[in-house]
């Protein structure tokens, strides 16, 4: 049986999953390539969404009380934030690089 009292989904979405990355195009396994990414409802994603719609809000209040409507997001905008939630996912990783040359993992690199 499943005992979701004893369920701690935001823990383990913390610790993150290893993950085997596959070759794009083939869907073969690389050997050696994994990434670990933490789940939605780590505390680390789970603020940074907030804060990013946080920030949305103030800036449409902002546009209101200049009694203008807040600016659409652009398609460049939303891409930006598309990657950057990625990175906030992204714990490590092993078997990637550039090259020839493994590339250390870091919030930037991701």
């Amino acid at each position: 049986m499943l005992d979701l009292a004893k369920l701690n989904v935001a823990e383990a979405a913390e610790a993150g999953f290893k993950l085997q990355l596959v070759h794009p195009v083939t869907r073969e396994a690389i050997k050696g390539a994994f990434v670990t990414v933490r789940g939605d409802d780590s505390k680390v994603v789970q603020g940074w969404v907030r804060s990013l719609v946080t920030r949305r809000q103030m800036e449409e209040a902002a546009a209101r009380r200049r009694g203008k409507e807040p600016d659409p997001i652009t398609i460049a905008e939303a891409e930006d934030q598309a990657a950057e939630g990625a990175a906030k996912r992204i714990i490590g990783w092993e078997g990637i690089g550039r090259d020839g040359i493994l590339i250390e993992f870091s919030f930037d690199a991701a």
